[in-house]
């Protein structure tokens, strides 16, 4: 564990590099990540749901991947077939994700697809990481189930918060 004092100065310097960033793309006349982007309600929305998202979902991936190979003693290889409900469940629903945004609106997906990975996550946490394997794949096909819901909504909308010229920059930001 890192001493508090160490902490800090680490905070500090990313806090200072991160306001020196935000200067620079300020007083730029060509930045990088122009700052007015986020005046745009429709992409800030995009953000955040794209950001609960990716952070969820590293984190069940991180977590998982330790307790397979550590807890269950699986190879990488293993482990990484026991991810495959996930990514499969991703790319079966998602022509119905689409189909779905564009019968109700980016928001509806989007918080539905938000709550249905917040479930695979509650499953997965109630559980724990020993619990039985078909529990463990439940909580993946709903986190790939609502990744499926959320993700081209949300870069849709982040597509259509901001002006043409500017749609590249919109899908890298909402992307990260």
């Amino acid at each position: 564990a890192w001493p508090a004092a160490q902490t800090a100065v680490v905070t500090v310097i990313a806090l200072a590099t991160i306001a020196a960033f935000l200067g620079a793309q300020r007083r730029g006349a060509h930045p990088l990540l122009p700052l007015d982007l986020f005046g745009k309600r429709r992409l800030v929305a995009a953000l955040v749901a794209t950001f609960t998202m990716t952070f969820g979902i590293y984190g069940l991936l991180l977590v998982n991947s330790f307790a397979f190979q550590q807890n269950r003693g699986v190879s990488a290889l293993a482990t990484a077939v026991w991810f495959l409900p996930m990514p499969v469940t991703y790319l079966l629903l998602i022509p119905a994700a689409a189909k779905l945004a564009g019968r109700t609106s980016a928001r509806t997906a989007m918080t539905a697809g938000l709550a249905l990975m917040a479930s695979g996550l509650l499953v997965y946490s109630a559980a724990g990481a020993g619990a039985p394997l078909w529990l463990v794949e439940l909580s993946f096909v709903l986190a790939g189930a609502g990744l499926a819901l959320n993700t081209g909504p949300a870069v849709a909308l982040a597509m259509s918060a901001i002006p043409v010229q500017r749609t590249g920059m919109a899908a890298g930001v909402v992307n990260l």
